[in-house]
């Protein structure tokens, strides 16, 4: 057996021994909060498996009832990622010991300016990408109309609904956490979360008796700052890339205060921030097999990547975070003798951690333009390693090709 799953295997068998016993690991904090009864449930190694895979019960569930009212948010903070500080990184290193849904109401996200306008209720029609550990949750919604039938439009609002539909991303730290299962001893609390950056930030999972430590750089992450820099970084991304709506990515339609009835009470809710976007149909790239593809329309999918790109550089936004996740397929592109190509059709999306902005603060002249970017700088791009991400998708010599398509074969980017 390879030794990392011999491991795993082992701090596993520890965890569900100590879950069995009722033993608590040793913390030595005053400030440790009672802890409610045991159920006398047997916890088996597939009921352990099973929880790991899976998180929190949302709040999220199709037919729940949103209120979002039309907001501004802050300027984007200078980082994409920082440090828990004073109050809060004690609260973090305790995370054990607290309720992840109670640290989401004692620290709310930024303010920003609520907007004149009406407030929207949206129906949650289905899940799109609901999951934990993550900053966001996406969801397909529906605008509700007003009593007597009218439909309210806030500022930004399409004038029909799209035919494919609206997707609300909403910036929820609770789900970079995981949830306690209710028949587990309190001695078994670390497995509520995981530690609550395991996935998102190469975090080290947390098990009864064992260490307890940061998960990056001997520090813990301040995952309420993350996700509200999450948040101001992609709306004002979406304002900088207007030209684009509908081709390159989704069309928005703007950002909100989300009031999210709490699971356990829906009478009581907490903010929550969103926005609001064109749902695109399609599969993320990341999760398509090389092999369903020709070749020729994996590099029509590389090329429209690579277009996409440049048209964001020239309005002068940075994609920090250009990966296979954030790509939506929409046609693979065909090319049949006698009648032509049908070039690949794609949406970027996930714009969390692009900058704005940048190329005019080092340029004083530079204005944001649609005009194509030359050949020769999308070449010198591509060809500093950005492409390994899209490695598994590439079985050809990725240079001469890049030179062959910016290059030789037209002199700017369509």
């Amino acid at each position: 057996m390879h030794p990392r799953l011999l491991c795993s295997g082992l701090v596993l068998q520890r965890a569900l021994s100590l879950i069995r016993n009722h033993s608590a690991p040793a913390l030595a904090s005053s400030r440790r909060p009672a802890h409610r009864q045991l159920t006398g449930a047997v916890v088996t190694m597939e009921d352990l498996m099973k929880y790991v895979a899976e998180g929190p019960p949302t709040a999220y569930q199709p037919g729940t009832i949103l209120s979002a009212r039309p907001h501004t948010p802050p300027l984007p903070p200078n980082f994409h990622y920082t440090f828990a500080q004073g109050e809060l990184e004690v609260e973090m290193a305790l995370l054990h010991e607290s309720d992840p849904l109670e640290l989401c109401l004692k620290h709310p996200p930024t303010r920003g300016r609520l907007r004149a306008g009406p407030v929207q209720q949206l129906k949650i029609l289905d899940h799109i990408k609901v999951s934990t550990p993550a900053l966001s949750q996406i969801v397909k919604v529906e605008p509700l109309p007003e009593t007597g039938g009218e439909q309210r439009k806030p500022r930004g609002w399409p004038r029909s609904p799209p035919a494919a539909g609206i997707a609300a991303k909403l910036y929820d730290p609770r789900y970079v956490f995981r949830h306690r299962h209710p028949d587990y001893a309190d001695g078994a609390r670390a497995y509520e979360h995981l530690d609550p950056v395991h996935a998102l930030y190469g975090g080290v999972s947390v098990f009864p008796g064992l260490s307890y430590r940061p998960p990056l750089y001997g520090r813990w992450p301040d995952v309420f700052a993350n996700c509200n820099a999450d948040y101001a970084h992609e709306a004002r991304a979406y304002k900088y890339l207007r030209p684009l709506y509908g081709s390159v990515v989704p069309h928005f339609y703007g950002a909100f205060a989300v009031d999210v009835p709490l699971p356990d009470d829906p009478a009581r809710t907490r903010p929550v921030q969103a926005i609001l976007y064109e749902y695109i149909p399609g599969v993320v790239l990341a999760s398509i097999k090389r092999s369903e593809y020709t070749r020729w329309q994996r590099q029509a999918i590389m090329s429209a990547i690579l277009d996409a790109d440049s048209k964001l550089w020239q309005l002068d936004v940075t994609q920090r975070d250009m990966h296979p996740r954030n790509v939506i397929l929409v046609d693979a592109g065909s090319r049949k003798r006698g009648s032509g190509t049908v070039p690949a059709d794609i949406r970027l999306i996930d714009f969390g951690r692009a900058d704005c902005g940048q190329r005019a603060k080092k340029d004083g002249g530079y204005q944001p333009t649609v005009e194509p970017e030359p050949s020769a700088q999308v070449i010198q791009r591509w060809l500093d390693g950005r492409v390994r991400d899209f490695d598994w998708l590439i079985d050809w010599p990725w240079d001469l090709w890049l030179l062959d398509e910016y290059w030789s074969t037209r002199s700017r980017v369509r």
